[in-house]
């Protein structure tokens, strides 16, 4: 039972709402050589800890994968700055080795932005505003999480300046 299969066994079954297994799977991932490589079994596993309501593990889970998309990025990043400065092979074969290299870059970013949400997600549970502040500022680059993004933005703003009552 390699990390990957323990991965894809951990995604299905947080799928399937079997929390308990799911974390035991992802947990097993995350604990194999170079887990802390594993961004989606870190992902997933914040994703099972947040469904089980345990907010503090769920935020280093979902740090943690935040953290490991980043890298990932960064080497993709350096890769295709490679790519471009490679003589070898046709310009053709270039092209296309950069826009797939593109593609994975762009799906990385997202992936560590959603994470970075999600883990300030659970720091506000946590009352931990500060950081959750900060989490926002990387999730606030996906124009895909911006009506989200505000949401939280609202509920950090009541949570650390409550309205004062009418006299």
């Amino acid at each position: 039972r390699g990390a990957e299969i323990l991965t894809a066994a951990g995604i299905i079954e947080f799928e399937q709402s079997d929390y308990v297994v799911a974390e035991t799977d992802l947990r097993g991932a995350r604990a194999a050589p170079k887990g802390d490589e594993n961004c989606n079994a870190g992902f997933y596993l914040g994703s099972v800890l947040t469904k089980r309501e345990a907010w503090a593990e769920a935020a280093a889970s979902y740090d943690s994968a935040m953290v490991c998309y980043d890298d990932k990025a960064s080497l993709i990043a350096a890769k295709i700055e490679q790519v471009r400065q490679s003589t070898r092979g046709s310009a053709e074969f270039g092209a296309r080795r950069i826009a797939s290299l593109e593609s994975d870059l762009a799906d990385r970013r997202k992936r560590n932005q959603t994470s970075a949400f999600n883990a300030a997600s659970m720091n506000a549970r946590l009352g931990n505003f500060a950081r959750a502040e900060e989490l926002l500022v990387i999730a606030s680059q996906s124009p895909d999480l911006a009506d989200q993004i505000a949401k939280l933005r609202e509920q950090l703003a009541q949570a650390t300046h409550p309205a004062t009552p009418a006299a």
